[in-house]
């Protein structure tokens, strides 16, 4: 349980910082998440009356979720300019293919193969954030932005 709000609190406030920062791709990839993690909650709900059964062997619908975000981040990866999406998509691919674990060995543990699934959401969601953190603050520095002024050119907010 503390597992699981540890989780969505990180989730929540790193969506939070890229939601208000992140500019059209992270917008696009908060959309994405959100299918998938509905996809992914659809496809695990059972888990609290049958603890670790459905981490046993394949699960198609988490597949297809996390198969599914990969390839719209890769397609967001192409079609930005922001580089923070390579690395996310990166994460991703990982996460989608820890899902042959249970098809190449049949013996693996459901909690090794829970864990490895779900933990690489944290890097990615760590390179989200510092990736937006260092284009945004690319993007005030080729405007002309020192942190002095009261003023940023970015958004003409103060």
């Amino acid at each position: 349980m503390i597992i699981w709000l540890l989780y969505w609190v990180i989730t929540l406030a790193g969506w939070a910082f890229s939601l208000s920062r992140g500019g059209r791709p992270a917008r696009w990839s908060f959309l994405f998440f959100s299918i998938s993690s509905c996809l992914s909650m659809a496809s695990t709900w059972p888990e609290a009356d049958n603890a670790l059964l459905i981490w046993k062997n394949f699960n198609t619908i988490l597949f297809f979720a996390d198969a599914t975000y990969f390839v719209n981040l890769t397609v967001l990866a192409l079609v930005s300019h922001r580089h923070w999406p390579i690395y996310s998509a990166g994460f991703q691919l990982v996460c989608a293919m820890t899902h042959f674990g249970p098809l190449l060995d049949t013996d693996v543990s459901p909690k090794l193969y829970r864990g490895l699934e779900t933990i690489w959401q944290l890097p990615m969601l760590v390179t989200m954030v510092v990736g937006i953190w260092l284009d945004r603050s690319a993007d005030l520095s080729r405007a002309g932005y020192d942190g002095h002024t009261d003023t940023d050119p970015a958004t003409g907010y103060s």
